[in-house]
């Protein structure tokens, strides 16, 4: 039997997992390390931190399953998006990688906008500028830290970083680059006039490959550190979004997945680059040449409820979700949260944006609150696939994805708030799955994404119908809903 190892690289931990070649988890562990806040809006992470934690949680696997290295055969990514880790000439860190969730470039992006226009900036990437993607971060390090812009080689994405420790290859895939703002999402290729005409040199981005090539093998060095075999074969992997829909099986258009991690996503595949439904809505690459997906994003999903468990709820934090399912009636009694912990991208696309809770009063406890903030979320995603399906009504199916598949309320929460059947992927490893699949097409088990999907996605689906009563609540919840962000705008 061969296997497969797959590193995925979030938000909040790293998680490294072994497959078999039927997609067949074998063991996973998982590594939590913290977003570094210098002051208000900024978001870092060590590049650093993230290979320790990595070379960790491998050198683990590999005793707790008892495997030997030899058996596997090839290495996958995925990775968070957007983020930036600058490099020398050595290939060491310039300073912390900037990561996605960062706010620290809202003069850049309005100095873009004021600069280019929105449709001409459309016109380079098919997308409309946001803080934290890594053009926007690039931009911000050449006005205010003019030291560290000038030692920078090349950058790379999160995931890029890491494959780079495992083989000493510098290189970056479509998916990934996509979400730079440094890409030309329509014609696959770096936007380079728009990154010249910033001012930035071109040559510090990689080689753009596809994310099932292979990248290169695990050098000496870094199997000393990660304990994987040297000369292994690493393919490129993939951005998060684009490896978790490979983990769903989904390589065809029409499909929709309601991811909600640390943050939330709602995805729509499409073969054809459809031109913005809203600019606060993404139009990136997906794994398979001549395909894309539309991407609406809330900043902080998971996060908000980790947030108020961590700092508000201190003694239960580790509270199980369901146990309170029956405690709080629906909507909360009309106690509404604003998940915007960390701005928002749909459909706002204000960085600015703060969250709060709207509705207290004295009959309300912990148990309402805790239900109003992962309404919040929801809701906050439904205005997601409310701008998807404006333009691309055509849906097949929803398939909820990520770690809240494992909460039954979550679940119900998302049939009723879309009102459509949510079909369910249990696990939170679809993203892990995806890196595999791409290990293995990297190590030549399978030929093609067709034939290593097929061969390694074996979904069991639970439907999730949404409640009729419910339905009707949330949809005179939802008007109310989407009333407060311009109430809370006193506050930008």
């Amino acid at each position: 039997m061969a296997y497969l190892c797959s590193i995925d690289l979030g938000t909040s931990s790293v998680k490294t997992a072994i497959f078999d070649e039927c997609g067949k988890l074998i063991g996973s562990i998982s590594e939590n390390y913290k977003v570094i806040v210098p002051q208000l809006g900024f978001a870092e992470q060590s590049p650093e931190e993230w290979w320790s934690c990595v070379c960790n949680t491998t050198n683990m696997l590999l005793k707790e399953c008892f495997i030997n290295r030899r058996e596997i055969i090839g290495v996958g990514l995925s990775g968070q998006m957007h983020g930036v880790v600058p490099i020398d000439h050595n290939g060491n860190c310039v300073r912390n990688a900037i990561i996605h969730i960062d706010q620290r470039s809202n003069k850049e992006v309005e100095e873009l906008i004021r600069r280019f226009g929105l449709n001409n900036l459309e016109k380079y990437t098919s997308n409309c500028p946001s803080t934290g993607f890594m053009l926007l971060s690039l931009l911000w390090m050449k006005k205010n830290e003019q030291m560290n812009y000038s030692n920078i080689s090349h950058v790379l994405s999160p995931k890029d970083y890491i494959r780079y420790k495992l083989t000493g290859e510098i290189g970056t895939e479509m998916t990934d680059a996509a979400g730079t703002y440094a890409f030309d999402v329509k014609n696959q290729r770096w936007a380079t006039e728009l990154i010249e005409k910033c001012n930035i040199d071109s040559n510090i981005f990689p080689e753009c490959k596809r994310p099932y090539e292979a990248a290169g093998i695990v050098t000496s060095k870094a199997s000393m550190e990660c304990g994987l075999m040297k000369g292994t074969v690493v393919s490129y992997g993939g951005a998060d979004q684009a490896m978790q829909c490979l983990g769903n099986g989904i390589i065809k258009p029409n499909m929709v997945t309601s991811t909600i991690g640390t943050g939330g996503q709602v995805l729509c595949t499409t073969n054809k680059p459809i031109p913005l439904c809203s600019r606060s809505v993404n139009l990136f690459n997906s794994t398979q040449p001549d395909n894309w997906y539309l991407l609406g994003a809330t900043l902080s999903a998971g996060l908000s409820l980790s947030w108020f468990m961590n700092n508000i709820r201190e003694c239960d934090k580790y509270l199980n979700l369901d146990s309170f399912r029956n405690k709080a009636p629906v909507c909360s009694e009309d106690l509404f949260f604003l998940p915007y912990l960390t701005g928002v991208r749909t459909p706002h696309n204000d960085s600015n944006a703060k969250a709060g809770f709207l509705g207290l009063t004295l009959k309300h406890d912990k148990v309402d609150m805790t239900r109003a903030i992962m309404e919040g979320v929801v809701f906050s995603m439904k205005e997601c696939l409310d701008n998807i399906l404006s333009v691309k009504p055509e849906v097949d199916a929803v398939i909820a994805s990520g770690g809240a598949t494992k909460t039954k309320l979550w679940l119900q929460l998302q049939a009723d708030i879309y009102n459509k059947p949510i079909l369910v992927n249990r696990g939170d490893s679809q993203a892990t799955l995806g890196g595999a699949i791409v290990a293995g097409i990297g190590a030549g088990i399978y030929k093609d994404l067709n034939e290593a999907t097929a061969n390694m996605v074996h979904m069991e689906k639970e439907i999730i119908i949404p409640n009729p009563e419910n339905v009707k609540i949330f949809q005179e919840k939802y008007k109310k809903y989407k009333l407060i962000y311009p109430s809370f705008s006193f506050l930008n």
